[in-house]
């Protein structure tokens, strides 16, 4: 008996967390849930009005965005209450470990997703006359399958053996939880840095093309003003239209507002992966850092306004109004 409570005292205490830092927080876990009602409101509106209007619906633009607001829908439903329980409760290893798995899967399927979003407009304007043939509805599919099915796995696999290697008789907090040594490398590698590397070369390659546009259309209007009424300037690259640069700056806010939201936590998961020892001065860290990665789920939808057709298409659905999607020029 007096082995078991010493090593029940050693356990527990391994990050040596306050008590302050135990008790419960009930004024965080009713933020934290009000949090989570505004993003599933917000993002089943964007859903909805996705596959309410056939114009939204056949786009190609539009899949994608429709799969990351069913996972931001996930986060608010199912991942948000299951990280608010240890706030009011004590943690056990079981919930924390669901807890953690569901966080793998829901912070991945998100990332794949941005990126996803990102390497759609990247082939659509730097290819445009590929485009056609590599992005079908077909290939659309198959995109979206794995990018649920390939962290749907990964998470199952993390989550099994966590549980076979943890000593669920022992009582801790959940950010002690951490994943075996393999999938925590492989969730670094594969679940940030890789997918962090594309969407930082992706968005800088399109801004610098956004600038070039804007210093050749300067140029022109100068040329321009020169030349006689009927002369037209000729440019050997097309410019993009202002829809194609509104719907460049919308991913470009995605991916940018994606990065400062979710580095944090994926900096601190790596940190705290090699430094046990860091758990105990990051704790406060990391329970902002995640409470960031949830606003981050409230205002994708807010970016997603920022797009006319859907913006429309969530006006009509808010004020009722029957009829097909009309989008001005």
């Amino acid at each position: 008996m007096t082995n078991d409570s010493t090593n029940h005292q050693v356990t527990y205490n391994c990050c040596n967390l306050t008590n302050s830092a135990l008790s419960p927080d009930y004024a965080g876990a009713v933020l934290m849930l009000t949090l989570s009602c505004i993003i599933v409101w917000s993002n089943s509106l964007i859903a909805v009005a996705i596959l309410s209007f056939r114009k939204l619906r056949g786009s190609n633009d539009y899949i994608f965005v429709l799969s990351l607001s069913v996972c931001d829908i996930l986060v608010g439903l199912v991942y948000i209450p299951l990280e608010v329980v240890p706030d009011i409760v004590r943690p056990f290893p079981m919930i924390c470990t669901l807890t953690r798995g569901t966080q793998v899967l829901l912070q991945t399927v998100n990332l794949l997703n941005v990126v996803i979003i990102t390497l759609n407009k990247y082939i659509k304007i730097f290819h445009p006359f590929r485009y056609p043939f590599w992005v079908t509805k077909r290939t659309q599919y198959v995109a979206v399958a794995l990018i649920w099915n390939f962290p749907v796995v990964w998470a199952t696999y993390a989550t099994v053996r966590s549980l076979q290697l943890e000593d669920l008789s022992t009582p801790k907090h959940c950010f002690q939880y951490k994943p075996p040594q393999e999938v925590t490398v492989s969730l670094i590698i594969t679940g940030f840095l890789l997918p962090a590397v594309i969407l930082i070369i992706c968005n800088l390659r399109i801004a610098l093309l956004v600038r070039k546009q804007h210093l050749r259309i300067a140029s022109l209007q100068v040329s321009t003003s020169g030349r006689s009424p009927g002369s037209a300037p000729t440019t050997s690259q097309p410019l993009l239209t202002k829809k194609e640069l509104r719907a460049v700056r919308l991913v470009t806010f995605i991916a940018i507002t994606f990065l400062l939201f979710w580095c944090p936590v994926r900096i601190i998961f790596i940190v705290t992966s090699f430094c046990k020892d860091c758990i105990e001065r990051t704790y406060h860290i990391t329970v902002y850092a995640i409470r960031l990665c949830h606003l981050n789920s409230a205002i994708n939808p807010l970016l997603y306004s920022l797009d006319r057709p859907l913006r429309i298409a969530c006006k009509k659905l808010l004020k009722r109004q029957a009829g097909p999607l009309i989008v001005p020029e």
